[in-house]
């Protein structure tokens, strides 16, 4: 499959905003065996109402993801861009991972609406809440399966499961199942569960080279071409904004920066891992029910957390029915 658009199209609704529910997903794409995937575009669609997600992508067996000739500013080989993902049986994005590890499948997910609407459509108004029922963006990666997904200035909001869910599965201990990536100036409030959720290993790592490339969640200082932040917004989630439950041999490295935390309802951050390499700064956290940012080691991690009101007071670690900054030893309870 070369250079392909997916573009412009109504999956399960209408254009005056009439339910037309697919059993299934309003958009599947498989890769399986020896396939490649070259420079595919998903963008400005409407997938609304579908009985499972929204937009499905599976890999199999040791298929690729390939960017070979992209269009300008393009810079993945599949980019989910523009769209509006709302009201689905199951999540507004599912990207599905199996086996080999040979090719490091890479997709951009920006700019899309989930879980509510961003323009008018018929009679449903813009910003309607409209949840879908489980996750907005679903990561999953089994086996050798190794995925690269730059999440960029999306709206995920008011999912009935978590805003962003991360898993993985192993089949042995051996296998390299890793999901990275770099997740900045998104507004992930008011979904049900946690804004993020992550309970498989997470980072990249290069075996031929030994590099280490943290999950980047936010980054430091402002977008040049729009003066945005970097960060994310957490407003509001049933639960944490961010929720890290690892353990055996699901690894992890992360960076949580220059994030704006505010009033989710269990706790700020929350991270429980076996093995952890963590860094938190730049950070503000407001007035969440519980722990600012709570850390609990059940093996070995080595966390940095600075930046913070509790050092040079550059953000606010305030309000929270708990403590600001709580980090344990053993396992939860």
């Amino acid at each position: 499959l070369r250079k392909s658009f997916i573009q412009d199209n109504f999956f399960g609704i209408a254009k005056d905003g009439t339910a037309g529910r697919n059993n299934a997903s309003g958009l599947f794409v498989n890769a399986q065996e020896q396939s490649t995937v070259q420079d595919l575009q998903i963008l400005n669609n409407i997938a609304a109402n579908n009985g499972r997600h929204g937009i499905h992508i599976q890999r199999d067996d040791q298929a690729s993801f390939t960017s070979v000739n992209p269009e300008a500013g393009q810079n993945r080989a599949v980019t989910i861009a523009g769209n509006q993902l709302f009201g689905n049986g199951n999540s507004g994005i599912f990207i599905d991972t199996r086996n080999g590890s040979a090719d490091l499948l890479d997709f951009e997910i920006h700019d899309n609406s989930i879980g509510l609407t961003s323009t008018a459509i018929g009679a449903i108004a813009a910003g309607t809440a409209l949840a879908n029922t489980q996750d907005g963006i679903r990561l999953f990666a089994q086996a050798d399966a190794r995925i690269l997904v730059d999440i960029i200035e999306n709206d995920i909001e008011f999912n009935t499961g978590n805003g962003i869910n991360l898993q993985t599965r192993n089949n042995s201990n051996t296998d390299k199942r890793q999901v990275g990536g770099t997740w900045i100036k998104n507004t992930i409030s008011n979904n049900t569960a946690s804004g993020i959720n992550i309970g498989g290993r997470h980072g990249l790592y290069d075996e031929a080279t030994g590099t280490r490339s943290p999950l980047y969640i936010g980054q430091e200082g402002t977008d040049p071409t729009d003066g945005k932040s970097l960060g994310n917004v957490f407003e509001n989630n049933g639960q944490f904004a961010l929720q890290i439950n690892v353990g055996g041999t699901d690894n992890g490295d992360v960076g949580f920066t220059n994030n704006m935390v505010r009033l989710n309802r269990a706790g700020g951050v929350s991270i429980s891992s076996n093995q952890e390499l963590l860094a938190v700064k730049k950070n503000s956290f407001i007035a969440n029910q519980g722990i600012g940012l709570d850390l609990i080691s059940t093996g070995t991690v080595s966390a940095t957390v600075r930046d913070n009101l509790i050092t040079q007071q550059t953000n606010i670690v305030n309000g929270n029915f708990g403590d600001g900054v709580a980090q344990r030893l053993g396992p939860p309870g």
